[in-house]
């Protein structure tokens, strides 16, 4: 079994005080001690901050529903690359209903009919600030708005899409192996 990531980690077996309690917030989340977990392990307070921005994001009710929140994960996993929360984010959606086929059609043809004008909307705008960040403008919020949506809307997909950006690079950047 390979290691989960490049860097030094602290095996479960061998946390104590706050990585111990982080690892247990970890497994009680996600059924599991994650391998992002564990190559976050030599600053447990990553791994809080990390996990509090998961409830956020993942367990908390907010305009966008689960089946986008995943897509948009899956669509910057597939962007940037990651096997690692692409598996995750495909999973998710699997247990859920979709099928891999369907999951697959909607990455590779965002702006695809299986989706609503809503949730096109926002897989246009999570692609566009995962690949050109630098070129957003207020046209792409004016398109959001154009397909219904508010701004508290707006918000939510922007710090979405950019918190899956974020993750997705310290996977890539430590080399985290799938779980």
């Amino acid at each position: 079994m390979p290691e989960p990531a490049w860097i030094e980690i602290v095996p479960e077996e061998k946390a104590s005080g706050k990585l111990k309690r982080a690892y247990e917030k970890v497994r009680a989340d996600h059924g599991q001690n994650l391998n992002i977990a564990r190559a976050s392990s030599l600053w447990p307070e990553l791994i809080e901050a990390q996990e509090r921005e998961y409830s956020l994001f993942s367990k908390t009710k907010t305009y966008l529903d689960d089946d986008i929140k995943d897509l948009i994960g899956a669509l910057v996993a597939q962007v940037n690359h990651s096997e690692y929360y692409s598996n995750y984010y495909r999973s998710s959606l699997i247990e859920r209903g979709w099928t891999d086929e369907k999951v697959t059609h909607i990455l590779q043809d965002i702006k695809s009919t299986h989706l609503d004008s809503k949730g096109r909307a926002f897989l246009v705008f999570a692609d566009k600030l995962t690949r050109h960040p630098q070129s957003m403008s207020s046209s792409d919020i004016n398109e959001l708005r154009s397909a219904g949506i508010d701004d508290r809307g707006i918000l939510e997909v922007a710090a979405l899409a950019s918190y899956h950006n974020y993750l997705v690079r310290v996977a890539n950047a430590l080399g985290v192996e799938d779980d």
